[in-house]
């Protein structure tokens, strides 16, 4: 699949341009490097090896295993009640409940086109980084900083998707393509289509909130909380991998 990423806050999107308050939030983490990481555009290029495409693989799915806890986590601490329904929305398409599989299992189909076996990926532990982003998100996920969750469920998690799924499609093409094999890139390609839907449902309901200062504010504090976490996150993958 071919698929050209467009950053978020693209405000060449009508939907996008006609909120001002919205267009503030995406540029207040426009060039964070937790968005904007290297290593995104390392993995775009496709220069890596068949054996590092799997390591990166078997690191990454400790992140994708334990992801729908997020939504889980926010779902729970969230008082609105058509909030709580987007975000049960969400978490319904993690668990592959309206859909041919979960998540996860997506995901192993793509480490299973690979070559890699239950074995290679049964028993695995994340990596500090991994770790580090999944405490920063449960001591930010609670009652008393719904706006913050909000934030890095909206924009950390959610919106920002489709930029690196994006350059992870683009690279995983390139090296298919230098190996002649064929790998399952489902788990990443279709996730640029799920996150923008599931963007849409969080910013309809977000709107009220956007239109307050110190709620957007809030909004994107929680954004960059989560994208500083992230980049803890990502640096520590490109160290695993041995990647400059």
């Amino acid at each position: 699949m071919n698929y050209t990423a467009r950053p978020p806050w693209d405000l060449t999107d009508p939907e996008r341009a006609a909120s001002v308050d919205l267009a503030w939030i995406y540029r207040s983490f426009a060039d964070h490097r937790g968005f904007r990481h290297p290593f995104w555009d390392w993995i775009e290029t496709g220069e890596l090896s068949l054996e590092v495409l799997k390591e990166f693989a078997l690191l990454y799915y400790e992140h994708v295993k334990y992801f729908r806890q997020y939504i889980a986590r926010a779902l729970s601490v969230v008082a609105k009640e058509s909030t709580q329904i987007v975000l049960a929305h969400i978490l319904a398409d993690e668990y592959g409940i309206s859909e041919e599989a979960s998540h996860p299992e997506m995901y192993r189909r793509f480490m299973r086109s690979l070559g890699l076996e239950e074995r290679d990926f049964a028993d695995n532990q994340p990596i500090p980084g991994i770790q580090h982003f999944r405490r920063a998100h449960f001591e930010l996920f609670s009652e008393s900083r719904t706006e913050e969750t909000l934030g890095a469920v909206a924009f950390g998690c959610e919106s920002s998707t489709p930029y690196r799924h994006g350059k992870v499609i683009a690279g995983i093409g390139r090296v298919a393509e230098n190996h002649g094999l064929a790998i399952d890139d489902t788990f990443f390609s279709a996730h640029i289509e799920i996150d923008d839907k599931h963007s849409s449902l969080l910013m309809a309901e977000l709107k009220p909130l956007l239109a307050n200062a110190r709620s957007r504010e809030r909004l994107a504090e929680g954004a960059r909380i989560s994208f500083d976490a992230r980049e803890v996150f990502l640096d520590g993958v490109m160290q695993a991998l041995g990647v400059d």
